[in-house]
């Protein structure tokens, strides 16, 4: 793919404005310059149209549309391990109903069979306990440090005589 989008840059003829945004994201050090660069190319129709035009050349073809699934299913479960070392409890609900569908493909029948009701536990989850989650104590750091966060193994809700284990 990288290879792909290198041909086609080198043999477009982007505006001096592109070329511009181009520079400045590949000599800028001050991350906020940085990212106001890209956000700025993502706004040009030119550059859209580069960035989507090898995935149309590609449209159909087998190996191509198995590689962009891989690439997607890798996406989400990136996001599940990121929220879960960031502590955010909607991208961790998130990215378990995204997996959802993964689950069913590959066959797998415990988690295909058992993700499904845990999804719904933890979207009904009482209001208590649902502020819990979201404070982020789903998860827990033994150093304190940034993005250390691991999921406990056992979580325990005690209320109302009732006694939950999500493990």
């Amino acid at each position: 793919m990288y290879h792909a989008l290198d041909k086609r840059v080198e043999g477009s003829p982007f505006s001096d404005e592109v070329q511009a945004s181009f520079s400045k994201l590949r000599h800028l050090i001050d991350p906020q310059e940085h990212a106001d660069a890209h956000a700025e190319l993502e706004q040009k129709a030119q550059v859209k149209d580069l960035v989507d035009s090898p995935f149309n050349d590609f449209d159909g073809a087998p190996q191509a549309e198995y590689w962009i699934s891989f690439m997607e299913m890798v996406e989400i479960l990136t996001q599940n391990i990121h929220s879960i070392r960031t502590r955010n409890w909607t991208d961790v609900r998130s990215s378990l109903r995204r997996m959802l569908p993964w689950m069913q493909t590959y066959d797998n029948d415990k988690y295909g069979r058992h993700l499904p009701d845990f999804c719904v536990v933890i979207d009904t989850l009482p209001t208590e306990q649902a502020s819990f989650m979201e404070s982020g104590m789903f998860a827990q750091s033994m150093t304190g440090n940034p993005y250390s966060c691991i999921a406990l193994v056992n979580l325990e809700f005690r209320g109302q005589g009732v006694t939950q284990t999500v493990k």
